[in-house]
């Protein structure tokens, strides 16, 4: 059941936040709200003061003395208020700093993997941030407006008090005509929330059109296949649907805001006729009909105040939730650990010794997907065996990888190491059981030391990270640049860096993967960059590297995992044929004629192919 969050809910979420992250501004904001109010009332008392002392012929001393005091008083408030409002605009941006990096950026970063993989729940991060930072929005500018909500209400009943003396009937009206306000005030507001989805799905569209057109790989694609009216289409569309979702947002905040108005001018004409006839006929002296038309107008300010900033208070309604739905996402893989005390996983997994890999019926649909990606999926993987996960595109084999891996919890079934089901091994402890090598490669901006070893200069194994670099066939070029081993990754942050090509890079993920050395080594078309030979020597090499460690490799290039135990071809989420890679070809299956059309095509086109690999 999807967790509701209410208004005074995510009030006080806020104000909790404000206080941890910006004590002075929460402080200022509950000192500021009298020194706002009293700056205006100041400005009716004068006026009051000057008449009475007139008409009543008072002792002019005793007004200068009192004019001064409360001039003294309005500036020292005006001091306050000008200093209140440069220590907020101070620390608005560190309010939204540590929400944005502290908080939700630490989310992203532990959250479950499959939660990134919904578009859904990624275009909700994506919301989250703006929202956060966007300055028309109320966290940005959170102290700002509970200032000026926190003295519109505290102002309301001062001025309500000061008129106190009017006819009981104008009092109800003009406490209608506010009541009618607030009622009015948040149409915005729920239309944006009718329309959440909607903006979700055209900031997502956004966001990818601008992404992808300022991706240098894409930027290829753009030029030469001249791409331009395409994607200028889509940005006209996207903008136009954006424009479209908020054309409606504004009217209703216009029809708030004409309702309001109205209301504040009904207050006003209403009472200047009752309070003229009540001086007319002498129940009301001139002084106090200036203080009470003063009050009039003030009221009429503070209630439009209010109003505004009711529609504000309802805007961060739905920013917090959505800020909160993101922080507060549960984690199906925490809810299944969830009472349960963790095993050892150094107990169960020594260290230098292969694990045992069990699939137990397994199976996994995506968020996403009305089919099941993997189906049932049962078998046992031996400590220290080598075995090749094969396949058409689409049979499953990644998938295959990230549930065991636990980057995916099955949706059915249970995998288990060494006998002890995945799910009661804490999460972080787990991950440690293996080192992955991905088809995606993903480079930190960071030294090429630092991207091996993935901890601070000084605390690794250089011996090891050397070796690594050799086996992995890096070494020598890390050597001939000028930094070396420290030399910085990714050139568009860093004018020193260097960017380093395909095969480069997944040598280097090669070889972060071999200095994890994890029990578990996963390779999930590791050698796509590379050209057969050079394919066929990093395999040659594993035959050494997997000696301590159960291994796993994904390729589309069947000959290349002849070197392993088995070979498990994959089908449709389930295993078609097992066995190894001499019984499979005899054997005549799929594997076979597949392993035969990629067979002729080499023997067609022998250039650049080694001999051994099919000896």
């Amino acid at each position: 059941m999807k967790k509701s969050y209410g208004l005074w809910s995510n009030l006080v979420f806020l104000l909790r936040r404000m206080k941890q992250y910006t004590r002075r501004s929460f402080r200022l904001i509950w000192l500021s709200i009298p020194v706002k109010v009293a700056l205006p009332l100041i400005g009716l008392l004068l006026p009051n003061l000057v008449v009475r002392t007139i008409t009543e012929q008072g002792n002019t001393t005793v007004l200068i003395q009192s004019i001064v005091a409360l001039g003294l008083i309005a500036v020292l408030c005006s001091y306050w208020d000008q200093y209140a409002a440069g220590v907020m605009e101070e620390e608005q941006s560190k309010l939204c700093q540590e929400l944005d990096e502290t908080e939700l950026f630490a989310k992203e970063l532990n959250c479950d993997y499959e939660n990134l993989e919904n578009k859904e729940i990624s275009g909700k991060f994506d919301e989250a941030r703006e929202n956060i930072w966007w300055n028309r929005r109320f966290i940005s500018q959170g102290a700002v407006n509970l200032t000026l909500l926190g003295s519109g209400i505290f102002g309301f009943l001062v001025y309500l008090s000061v008129l106190s003396r009017l006819p009981a009937w104008l009092l109800f009206l003009m406490v209608a005509c506010t009541i009618v306000s607030f009622l009015f005030s948040d149409l915005g507001d729920r239309e944006r929330t009718k329309l959440h989805n909607q903006f979700g799905s055209c900031n997502r569209r956004m966001s990818y059109l601008q992404d992808t057109s300022a991706e240098a790989k894409a930027g290829k694609d753009i030029r030469l296949y001249a791409m331009y009216p395409w994607i200028e289409e889509r940005f006209t569309q996207v903008h136009k649907d954006i424009r479209h979702e908020y054309a409606r947002v504004e009217v209703k905040n216009y029809i708030s805001a004409l309702i309001t108005a109205g209301m504040g001018i009904v207050m006003e004409i209403v009472a200047y006729i009752t309070l003229t006839a009540m001086v007319a006929d002498g129940t009301m002296t001139l002084a106090d009909y200036v203080l009470c038309i003063g009050a009039v107008l003030g009221f009429s300010t503070w209630v439009r105040q209010i109003a505004q900033q009711v529609q504000k208070l309802w805007l961060m309604k739905g920013d917090v939730t959505g800020l909160r739905e993101c922080l507060e996402m549960p984690d199906r893989s925490e809810l299944l650990r969830q009472g349960m005390e963790a095993v050892d996983a150094a107990a169960v997994c020594p260290a230098g010794v292969p694990c045992r890999i069990e699939f137990d019926h397994v199976t996994y649909r995506y968020a996403s997907s009305k089919d099941d990606t993997i189906r049932d999926l049962s078998f046992c993987i031996e400590p220290g065996e080598r075995i090749a996960l094969v396949g058409m595109n689409g049979a499953g084999k990644t998938t295959c990888v990230k549930l065991l891996c636990g980057l995916l919890e099955p949706t059915s079934g249970e995998i288990r190491i060494n006998g002890i089901p995945s799910w009661k091994f804490n999460r972080k402890e787990y991950y440690r059981l293996f080192a992955t090598v991905f088809q995606d490669i993903h480079p930190m901006a960071s030294s090429i030391r630092e991207n091996i070893t993935c901890c601070p200069k000084g605390s690794e194994n250089i011996d090891r990270l050397i070796s690594c670099l050799q086996l992995a066939d890096l070494y020598d070029r890390v050597q001939r640049m000028p930094k070396k081993e420290d030399t910085p990754l990714v050139k568009e942050l860093n004018d020193e860096a260097v960017n380093l090509s395909g095969g480069e890079q997944q040598r280097l993920l090669l070889a972060r993967a071999l200095y994890k050395d994890s029990p578990i080594l996963v390779l999930d078309e590791p050698t796509a960059a590379l050209d057969p030979i050079s394919e066929n020597n990093v395999y040659q090499k594993y035959l050494e590297l997997t000696k301590n460690c159960t291994s796993i490799f994904i390729s589309h290039r069947l000959a290349s995992t002849r070197f392993c135990d088995r070979i498990f071809f994959l089908e449709a989420g389930r295993i078609a044929e097992e066995g190894t890679h001499e019984a499979l070809v005899s054997r005549g299956g799929k594997y076979a004629k597949t392993f035969e059309v990629q067979s002729r095509y080499y023997q067609e086109h022998p250039q650049g192919l080694g001999e051994e690999i099919f000896a």
